[in-house]
């Protein structure tokens, strides 16, 4: 599926992408205000505005300098907003969680590198992007909320649940699935295989990401691996899944979950002196 841009010049779009970040940053510092969201959710708006206004970029562009220039000007403003030359309030709008992340800053590379990677190919570039905007954001929520067994990362400021990991596979399945039905014209037994060997691979490489990388691995990564998935037969994408699959199973029965609660529990008696 090929890119189709529209025939506005290059620096319209350009000025078109910038007015709508800096709306969403404005609606979102607003409604942080008024409406005090935390700092999770603001960031996460924040993240979604970041992925609808990349999603655009093969209907507005047709060649790569112009999200290159995009990513510039927004990890210039956001790094302006880290240093809190606009406020502390401002800031926090992306940068107020209490973990280290530079997440905000790689996802504009990232675009703009898997634009440039995607040499044309619209549903290569877009579903990585799409995956990541959305599958992170439910991921995070679910979480936060409902997690309640953890695992190591590489980050040991950083906490991921199992709860959270399985929404992130639900969602990049789902996302896949109906972009690859709907988008290639594509059989769904195949647009199924496809879909779930690139879910568990994404999902593998967001929760191995430690500090917001997952935000530049999920669409680099993710677009070379589908790029090799989609030229793969049926055959051989059944064997991968049920090997990946086999895999996984192994590295779960060796695994010791680590339930919130106990965690919790056992905090809280050391604070006490119990223990």
């Amino acid at each position: 599926m090929t890119m189709f841009a529209s025939r506005l010049p290059a620096w319209v779009g350009v000025l078109l992408v910038a007015a709508f970040l800096l709306a969403t940053l404005g609606l979102t510092y607003i409604a942080k205000r008024r409406c005090a969201l935390t700092p999770e959710l603001s960031r996460k708006i924040m993240h979604l505005g970041l992925g609808a206004s990349a999603l655009a970029f093969p209907w507005l562009f047709h060649s790569s300098w112009p999200p290159i220039v995009i990513a510039a000007m927004t990890i210039g403003v956001l790094v302006v907003l880290r240093a809190g030359a606009l406020g502390r309030e401002a800031g926090t709008v992306v940068h107020g969680i209490a973990r280290r992340s530079e997440g905000d800053l790689y996802f504009p590379i990232a675009a703009a590198l898997a634009f440039a990677l995607a040499r044309g190919d619209t549903l290569v570039y877009s579903i990585p992007l799409l995956t990541l905007s959305l599958a992170d954001s439910v991921a995070a929520v679910v979480g936060r909320r409902y997690g309640r067994t953890h695992y190591p990362t590489l980050d040991s400021h950083a906490r991921k649940s199992a709860e959270g990991s399985l929404a992130f596979f639900v969602v990049a399945f789902l996302t896949t699935c109906v972009s690859l039905t709907a988008g290639a014209s594509m059989p769904p037994i195949d647009a199924l295989l496809i879909a779930a060997v690139f879910a568990i691979h994404v999902t593998l490489i967001e929760a191995a990401s430690w500090r917001g990388l997952d935000n530049l691995f999920v669409p680099v990564i993710g677009l070379l691996l589908l790029r090799r998935f989609l030229a793969m037969g049926a055959r051989p994408l059944t064997t991968l899944l049920v090997v990946t699959i086999a895999l996984l199973m192994l590295l779960l029965s060796v695994w010791r979950p680590r339930p919130a609660r106990r965690q919790s529990a056992a905090r809280f008696a050391r604070t006490r002196g119990v223990v």
